[in-house]
């Protein structure tokens, strides 16, 4: 079960091919979903597609990037949603000292 971050992060999505910002409001240690702010009439990504997230947290500047793969596009609130699955399962601890 997904659960919600304390705050939402800012996070870049790509298959160096195409890229999709957004925003994770919810995230466990096995993936997360990802909100678009790209706005486009069918997803950017195609389901199971490898791809490289980054997340950054705006305060300090700092990111990490995570390989990820994409399990689901789906429409929410008008806006693509992108669920992603980690390559490999990932503590949000260390997301929080960014």
């Amino acid at each position: 079960m997904l659960k919600p971050t304390h705050k939402a992060l800012q996070a870049v999505c790509h298959d160096f091919r195409n890229v999709v910002n957004g925003m994770i409001e919810e995230f466990n240690e096995l993936g997360c979903e990802v909100t678009s702010l790209v706005e486009s009439s069918d997803p950017i990504f195609s389901q199971r597609s490898n791809i490289v997230i980054n997340l950054l947290n705006e305060k300090t500047g700092k990111s990490v990037t995570l390989p990820a793969r994409l399990t689901r596009a789906f429409r929410k609130d008008g806006s693509w949603c992108y669920r992603i699955r980690w390559q490999h399962p990932y503590s949000f601890d260390a997301a929080k000292a960014l």
